[in-house]
């Protein structure tokens, strides 16, 4: 079977939704149960550089960004902070145990990276917050220079309301019309 844009995005879905409660329920197990002190104890017992400082980062960056990735809102940052984790985590600690998680091995390191970087990859799919806050997968600012009656994006310098910009290129004979982004649009009722 095809894989459709539907089933595309339900199966990134599914993914961030995985990924992150897996990733939340670490970055809590770090925070409430091990402490982000003892996290960076247990940090420079095992050898990570600076461990006093990348045990507590480590430990909130997988609590929030958890829950980050299965709403989809900064899948993408979320997501590169999440394989550099886990590449951290597998040549750190992980590789030299072998495969099973069981020995202290990196299958499970192996499987959150790699989805993560599949995440990082693709982006969150349209069931997620990014999709509704910039559904076009360009960031804020954004705006629509119209030439000749067609418009096209032209992004090159802020503007001074805020919510667009102007294209250097913008002559007597073009136009534009700057307004919200898509999803800010849907949400106020704004016209497309």
């Amino acid at each position: 079977m095809k894989p459709t844009s539907w089933t595309t995005d339900v199966a990134l879905l599914i993914l961030r939704a995985v990924t992150g409660a897996l990733m939340l329920a670490h970055g809590a197990q770090k925070v409430f149960e091990f402490t982000p002190a003892g996290t960076g104890a247990s940090f420079e017992q095992m050898g990570v550089p600076l461990g006093s400082v990348a045990g507590p980062f480590i430990a909130y960056a997988e609590l929030i960004g958890g829950a980050l990735l299965i709403l989809g809102l900064a899948t993408r940052l979320v997501a590169a902070v999440f394989v550099l984790d886990m590449v951290g985590a597998l040549f750190i600690v992980h590789l030299p145990a072998g495969v099973f998680v069981a020995d202290g091995g990196y299958e499970l390191v192996a499987i959150l990276g790699a989805a993560s970087l599949a995440l990082l990859i693709a982006g969150a799919g349209r069931f997620s917050l990014d999709a509704v806050l910039a559904p076009s997968g360009i960031a804020w600012p954004r705006c629509r220079v119209q030439r000749r009656g067609v418009a096209s994006p032209a992004c090159r310098v802020p503007s001074q309301t805020g919510w667009g910009c102007r294209s250097l290129r913008q002559s007597a004979n073009h136009s534009s019309s700057i307004a919200p982004p898509i999803g800010v649009r849907r949400v106020l009722g704004w016209p497309e």
